[in-house]
């Protein structure tokens, strides 16, 4: 289905992003 391939991509995207923010994250704390 389209719309599954889409929500999937979208929450990878997601995903990506977060993992980005965390890593940000840690690195002005340490």
């Amino acid at each position: 289905m389209k719309l599954m391939n889409i929500v999937v991509e979208f929450l990878i995207q997601k995903k990506r992003t977060f993992h980005y923010m965390v890593k940000k994250l840690n690195y002005w704390n340490i």
